[in-house]
């Protein structure tokens, strides 16, 4: 799970993302100008010093994960989870507390 961890952060930075690993509402919610600022928003920060993992939740037919990113100065907490297929049904990026 680090390993897709890290792949949807260089997806957000880059603001290409791999739309086929999306549930579809949560394709239909990642509008193009979310997507944008996402990357405005975390491209500038380049890349990450660790990446490491907080908690694994179960909640249903649904697996949480989330994972402490740590640049130079900064951190953020990113969550997402997956249904009983693997796709992505929520995805997001939060400022470490």
């Amino acid at each position: 799970m680090a390993a897709l961890a890290m792949s949807l952060l260089l997806q957000a930075q880059t603001g290409e993302i791999d739309r086929s690993m999306l549930e579809s509402k949560m394709n239909l919610a990642l509008t193009p100008s979310m997507v944008t600022n996402l990357s405005q928003q975390l491209a500038p920060l380049g890349k990450p010093k660790s990446i490491s993992f907080i908690s694994r939740t179960l909640a249903g037919a649904y697996t949480a994960y989330k994972y402490r990113i740590v640049w130079s100065g900064v951190a953020a907490d990113e969550s997402f989870a997956l249904n009983s297929d693997g796709k992505i049904v929520a995805w997001l990026f939060q400022p470490a507390t």
